[in-house]
């Protein structure tokens, strides 16, 4: 896709409203500004659970609009991830976070089944809201631990809350520290103002828009990523 004047003018005013820096813009607010807003809101009044979906949400649309698809990998969140962080995660992490956004996001809950892959994987979660102190801001231990051995789905029955539940051990549960993963995607928002303020920071045409003109790419993701008040 060729670039021109008309199109970077556009890209330019899309990228600074994404991100929060176009303070001229009216009738126009990016999904992505509103996520990391009300993140923000939801972490004041305690609420990090909401502020950690939100954040995951945001970070899946840095994915999709700003990186490559290499291979495989398709996910926004481990897109962004790679991409604008310094931090090395190994996939099954990567998987593990993915996965955590559809955990909260579709099942309202700390557990989830993927029915996508061929044989049926099963991830649940362990919350802790505050540093691994055993580990670094540089290490992927800092932000999540998978877990020993993968959980096979089994739910135990509580006689107390008549109920099936999943069984929290910590050795088949991915153990995630919230603080630090919301910090992480608050980095990679500041890392992407620094890469747009050095003109390093471009929308990425993938191939499932390789078909489409300049404005039509464009306008796909003002549709996709800005709601209009």
């Amino acid at each position: 896709m060729k670039m021109n004047q008309n199109y970077e003018k556009k890209e330019k005013e899309l990228i600074e409203c994404l991100l929060g820096l176009n303070k001229q813009s009216t009738g126009r607010q990016s999904t992505f500004q509103l996520a990391l807003q009300n993140a923000n809101s939801n972490k004041i009044i305690g609420n990090d659970f909401v502020s950690l979906l939100l954040h995951l949400i945001a970070l899946e649309q840095v994915g999709n609009l700003f990186c490559k698809t290499n291979g495989t990998d398709t996910n926004g969140i481990s897109k962004a991830i790679k991409e604008f962080s310094n931090v090395t995660f190994s996939n099954i992490a990567l998987e593990g976070i993915k996965h955590l956004r559809h955990s909260l996001a579709h099942n309202y809950s700390l557990a989830i089944v993927d029915h996508r892959s061929s044989k049926h994987k099963y991830y649940k979660y362990i919350l802790h809201y505050h540093e691994n102190n055993n580990s670094s801001y540089d290490k992927s231990e800092y932000y999540i631990i998978p877990p020993e051995s993968e959980w096979d789905g089994t739910l135990a029955y509580s006689d107390i809350e008549k109920t099936y539940n999943c069984k929290m051990n910590i050795n088949t549960s991915f153990r995630i520290f919230v603080p630090s993963l919301i910090e992480l995607s608050e980095k990679i928002t500041d890392t992407l103002r620094q890469k747009y303020q050095k003109g390093e920071l471009h929308f990425v045409c993938n191939k499932e828009n390789k078909n489409l003109t300049k404005d039509e790419f464009l306008g796909q993701i003002a549709y996709k990523f800005f709601v209009y008040s």
